[in-house]
């Protein structure tokens, strides 16, 4: 499993875009490898993980073994090409979509990798990728990876107060938000198809929805999910309902409209 993850590693951390498509296809097979082992521990939480799991998340506490630090190497790499104009879009999108994806994979095999994600620098690199980086484009493949790096968010903050904080302190939800394009009411925003359909033409309405999925999972009652966190241990804030509304308002005047109208769709 060492020799496996540090052959993939060394090809992440490459220069050259072959040898990073070929690290990103290497991770895929090897978490698919994993998957019924994942499987088999979460329908039973109280038996033994298979060894080669155990030896997976062990690598991901190691520094030089962890893929997360790897894969912000492939954002780097991958955003800096996109910002230049004559990079052919068709060429690195896919590898981003392949990469949020494993990203997000990682993030729920190996919690503490979200860690990495506290740091700014770290934090600021998702987030640029969020950003618009269609050079002018708004075809459906820059609407998906939009979309891909809004889920990516999403598994990023999970259970991560610290990432909140962080995501918040860089823009986050303006950069979020500034996507939303509302042009019919809130209850009628849903995917036109499931994303996980084969040639999958994506559009803004994908996008709302998308956005309206993270604002549901962001704007939540933090005494709930993090009760242990009351600006005791690690001095970590905890914002209210309100507090969070105004990190959207610059951008997006009708926060309190939109709240309250996300609201009366959770309890429906």
């Amino acid at each position: 499993m060492r020799d496996t993850v540090l052959s993939i590693i060394d090809c992440l951390e490459d220069e050259s875009t072959a040898r990073i498509r070929v690290g990103l296809d290497d991770l895929d097979e090897l978490l698919q490898q994993l998957v019924p082992y994942i499987r088999a521990w979460r329908q039973n939480p109280n038996g033994i993980k298979h060894p080669k799991l155990v030896q997976f998340e062990s690598l991901q506490d190691l520094f030089e073994s962890n893929i997360t630090n790897a894969l912000l190497l492939v954002y780097n790499y991958l955003l800096r090409h996109l910002d230049d104009a004559s990079t052919p879009l068709r060429v690195y999108f896919p590898m981003i979509l392949t990469a949020n994806r494993l990203l997000q994979g990682i993030l729920l095999i190996h919690p503490n990798s979200r860690n990495i994600l506290s740091r700014a620098k770290n934090m600021k690199l998702i987030l640029s990728g969020s950003s618009s980086h269609s050079n002018g484009n708004t075809n459906s493949i820059s609407i998906e990876v939009s979309i891909s790096f809004i889920s990516l968010l999403i598994h990023i903050l999970l259970k991560n107060l610290q990432n909140f904080r962080v995501f918040e302190d860089n823009d986050g939800c303006a950069i979020v938000i500034r996507k939303l394009e509302l042009t019919t009411s809130i209850s009628d925003t849903q995917p036109t198809s499931s994303p996980s359909l084969p040639n999958k033409i994506f559009n803004q309405q994908d996008l709302n929805f998308k956005i309206i999925e993270f604002l549901v999972f962001y704007l939540i009652d933090e005494t709930e999910i993090f009760p242990h966190q009351n600006n005791t241990h690690n001095k970590l804030k905890i914002r209210s309902l309100k507090e969070k509304a105004e990190f959207f308002r610059p951008e997006f005047l009708g926060i309190d409209d939109l709240i309250e109208h996300l609201n009366h769709l959770k309890n429906l």
